[in-house]
């Protein structure tokens, strides 16, 4: 009887680490799943070409602000394009928003000016500088890196779309119009008028905050 009983518990014990098992190889197999309907969901919406495209306009940098800005895509949806190109090799990752924050991707063969000139630092280090005279070098290598960027952004084909978008995604996809106004210093008509353009685009839906005022949420 003593025997049945430790068999009984053993057998127990197995089924219940069986069944767990399966069930942890089941939520991953349904994640992997989910994961391929996604992306050929995105990929049916738009072309690689079409985003490469859209990067080469935008000398040959892409985020997800852009993207969304220049198709009908959501933002959860670029994300998951961006992605699988860069997977693809078609994209890397731009280093450089690693001081600025966010996800921005480069074309394959752009030049990472960032990286350029850290490179050329410890080129200069190897040749007989010290690092106490190449570091202030460095330093005004990323700032001018980074106010170039600035710059381009706000005269290259990034659109107010884009920009709208980007203040979303860095404000928990929420935004408002005179936050629009503080943050790229424009009047909150224009504002208001470019949040209501995004929103007919179902780039964003409208909802009420808790001060009564008008607030604009990015769809994922």
């Amino acid at each position: 009887m003593l025997c049945l009983f430790e068999f009984t518990g053993e057998f127990m014990a197995w089924s219940a680490m069986g069944v767990g098992i399966t069930t942890v190889v089941g939520s991953i197999l349904g994640y992997v799943l989910y994961e391929n309907r996604q992306k050929k969901l995105v990929n049916a919406k738009i072309s690689d070409q079409d985003v490469i495209q859209i990067a080469h306009e935008n000398n040959g940098k892409i985020n997800v602000a852009i993207l969304c800005a220049n198709t009908q895509l959501t933002a959860s949806e670029a994300k998951i394009k961006l992605k699988y190109l860069s997977d693809t090799g078609a994209l890397s990752i731009d280093w450089k928003d690693i001081f600025s924050g966010g996800n921005s991707y480069l074309l394959k063969g752009t030049k990472n000016k960032l990286l350029s000139n850290i490179s050329q630092s410890i080129q200069e280090v190897s040749k007989g500088k010290s690092w106490k005279e190449v570091l202030p070098q460095l330093a005004d290598a990323v700032f001018n890196t980074n106010e170039n960027h600035q710059k381009n952004i706000g005269s290259s084909a990034i659109n107010r779309d884009a920009q709208i978008i980007q203040v979303a995604l860095e404000n928990n996809n929420l935004v408002s119009a005179s936050l629009v106004c503080v943050k790229l210093n424009v009047s909150v008509d224009e504002a208001q008028k470019k949040l209501e353009e995004l929103r007919q685009k179902q780039i964003f839906i409208s909802e009420i905050g808790e001060n009564g005022g008008l607030l604009y949420r990015l769809l994922n």
